[in-house]
């Protein structure tokens, strides 16, 4: 699917290197997908309606978004973890993404509840973190697109390339409240 007029335009793309079944796509009207390669694999009549014209038969399992309709720039899995995910917008936002949820209500073989459309449940039960930061400084026509990458030892530590080549690093943390102390 390269551009559809629900999604917009296929924007990024990436595959899991921990698990050999799943990758996630973004487009340009900041939707998220999470796809099973094989329900691709499986789906047959794709091909099919594509020879007669139709539109192919989708079945991710999952859709997100970033929030404001912020394109998607790039996408990323961890290299240590099967479930997370970053993306980055054109805002220069990343979403720090945890697909465990959605997995957990996923059944390769029973994909008549496919997609999980982009709720409000799933959607705050998957994205872990959101940092705000990025390319918020004046930019010249000639910067790089933002893009997005895991360190490949270091959970959780994600770096970014801003607009106007400024490499941003950071690593997410959790603040404990006192609930979480007594526990």
């Amino acid at each position: 699917v390269l551009s559809d007029p629900q999604n917009g335009k296929l924007t990024s793309f990436d595959a899991s290197t921990v698990t050999n079944n799943l990758f996630v796509t973004g487009f340009s009207t900041g939707v998220v997908k999470l796809w099973d390669v094989r329900s691709v694999e499986n789906a047959t009549t794709d091909f099919t309606n594509r020879q007669n014209g139709e539109d192919p038969i989708q079945k991710e399992i999952a859709n997100f978004y970033h929030s404001g309709g912020d394109s998607v720039e790039d996408v990323k899995f961890s290299y240590t973890s099967p479930y997370e995910v970053v993306t980055v917008g054109g805002a220069g936002n990343i979403y720090h993404w945890d697909m465990e949820y959605a997995l957990s209500n996923y059944d390769e073989e029973d994909t008549s509840n496919l997609p999980q459309d982009a709720s409000e449940e799933l959607q705050s039960q998957s994205l872990k973190f959101v940092h705000t930061g990025g390319s918020r400084r004046q930019t010249t026509p000639k910067g790089k697109k933002n893009t997005v990458t895991w360190h490949p030892v270091i959970d959780d530590y994600i770096a970014t390339v801003d607009d106007d080549s400024l490499l941003s690093v950071y690593k997410p943390f959790a603040v404990e409240t006192e609930e979480d102390e007594e526990e």
